[in-house]
């Protein structure tokens, strides 16, 4: 029996990644631009799960590249605006 821990796959990243997404997105529905602004804790959480998004997309690039060596496909990276 091994000690650490099974490797993930890089789906399981992408789902992480959705989660982060939704996360922003439910802490600032029904919001504009200035309640956004002077709410500290809002401000900071979405930062944090953007932050987290953006962590896992990078590892998830990696994954995937390994995974996919024999594909010529580059990853895409999805952009998250916040305000239209």
């Amino acid at each position: 029996m091994s000690d650490a821990a099974a490797p993930r796959t890089w789906r399981f990243y992408v789902e992480d990644m959705i989660a982060f997404c939704d996360k922003a997105l439910a802490y600032n529905q029904g919001l504009d631009r200035s309640a956004f602004g002077t709410d500290r804790m809002r401000y900071d959480a979405t930062l944090r799960s953007l932050d987290d998004q953006a962590l896992r997309r990078t590892r998830t690039a990696s994954l995937k590249t390994r995974s996919t060596s024999s594909e010529s496909s580059q990853p895409t990276q999805p952009s998250v605006m916040l305000w239209p």
